[in-house]
């Protein structure tokens, strides 16, 4: 199925964040000149707080093809394969490309989502470019969990609640890996830590996921200090107050979902 004409009256019917997607198209022509008010406008409105609607679904094929004809470097050629990737991760994805008319032209695009995505990430020097490409390409290939789970390396804290007695957690980086603390680490800077331990937790069952990572990850300068995390966010977690051990990749995907 071909993307809908950025000419079509079409666009009047569909819905954006904050209502008709009728300028959506202007707003997509628009990126091509570099135009960061309107790449800023447009995300709000087609990926707003990680919310898709019915013109997200139809201004994906868009954002791809204007991706291939930006040159690697140019300043939005990441960006907007991110603001893709950042649509197919949203947990709204599924539905609206359930009920969308335009479901055919996103799927039609996505080989050519992951191709762009993967060519922009071998590239990438700058970390959270890099982590941001990564997990597009991740929400491309329909891993959202995944994708989410990322984030953390963004952020610098994975969050989650203890599988056994609920409690928060807070994983962060350190120079042994990961530690979890079941307080805010900023501000109870002396409370109770457990380290993660580093190799594949006998519980997991998410080992394809670090396969994954790890061949996407490979030889990409930008995800250098994240590959020497890999070991620890696939490896077993112990909960501070409880003491339970789980896997800690597994629990971050199965919350992330």
């Amino acid at each position: 199925m071909s993307p809908l004409e950025l000419s079509s009256p079409r666009w009047g019917l569909l819905q954006d964040a904050y209502g008709t997607a009728e300028q959506i198209p202007q707003l997509l022509a628009e990126l091509e000149s570099a135009n960061a008010e309107s790449f800023n406008e447009l995300f709000g409105r087609i990926c707003h707080q990680m919310s898709v609607y019915s013109s997200s679904i139809a201004a994906f094929p868009h954002l791809i093809a204007v991706a291939s004809r930006l040159a690697p470097d140019a300043e939005f050629h990441a960006d907007v394969l991110c603001l893709a990737g950042a649509i197919c991760e949203s947990d709204d994805f599924e539905r609206e490309l359930h009920q969308s008319e335009f479901s055919g032209a996103l799927m039609a695009s996505l080989p050519s989502a992951v191709s762009l995505a993967e060519a922009a990430l071998r590239n990438a020097t700058d970390q959270n470019q890099a982590i941001y490409l990564l997990k597009s390409i991740a929400a491309f290939g329909r891993m959202q969990e995944l994708a989410r789970v990322l984030e953390g390396f963004s952020n610098e804290e994975f969050t989650l609640e203890c599988p056994s007695c609920v409690a928060q957690l807070y994983v962060w980086p350190s120079p042994e890996g990961f530690f979890i603390a079941a307080e805010d680490p900023v501000t109870y800077g002396q409370a109770e830590r457990t380290n993660v331990a580093p190799g594949v937790s006998t519980q997991s069952k998410r080992q394809n996921e670090l396969r994954w990572l790890d061949k996407q990850s490979s030889g990409v300068e930008g995800l250098a200090e994240v590959r020497t995390k890999l070991p620890y966010l696939f490896g077993e977690a112990l909960c501070p107050k409880c003491k339970h051990a789980f896997p800690l990749f597994d629990v971050l995907a199965e919350q992330a979902s």
